[in-house]
C-alpha cells in the first residue's frame, strides 16, 4: 500500500493516496468484478443472440405454415378445376340417365299387342 506523505491526521490525503493505489494496483475484488461484468456482456450478447435466433426460427415456422396453406390452396383449385371439367360430362350421364327412364316410363305405357 502507498504511504501517505502527508500527516495521518489528514483523512483526506490517506484517502486520495488510497484511490490513486486502488487504480494502479486493482485489487482481486476490483478484477472479479471486471471478469463478472464482462462475464454479464458476453451473456447480454448470447441472450440477444438466442433471441434473434428464435426470432428467425419463428419467421421460417410462419414462412413454412402459409406456404403449406398455398400448396392446400393449390391442391383444392385443382380439385376445384378437375370438378369443373367433370361437369359437362356428369350433366350429360344425368340427361342420358332421365332419357332411358323416359325411354323406360314409355315402354311400361305402351300398349303391348
Amino acid at each position: 500500500m502507498n504511504v501517505c506523505w502527508g500527516e495521518l491526521s489528514e483523512g483526506r490525503e490517506v484517502h486520495l493516496m488510497v484511490q490513486r493505489h486502488h487504480l494502479q494496483f486493482p485489487s482481486r475484488e476490483d478484477e472479479l468484478r471486471a471478469v463478472i461484468a464482462q462475464l454479464q456482456a458476453q451473456e447480454y450478447a448470447k441472450d440477444n443472440k438466442v433471441a434473434e435466433l428464435e426470432c428467425a426460427v419463428d419467421t421460417l415456422q410462419e414462412t413454412v405454415h402459409v406456404l403449406q396453406h398455398e400448396a392446400s390452396l393449390d391442391t383444392i383449385s385443382a380439385l376445384v378445376e378437375q370438378y369443373k371439367a367433370v361437369q359437362p360430362a356428369l350433366a350429360q350421364s344425368k340427361m342420358e340417365a332421365k332419357a332411358l327412364q323416359d325411354v323406360g316410363k314409355g315402354y311400361k305405357r305402351a300398349p303391348r299387342d
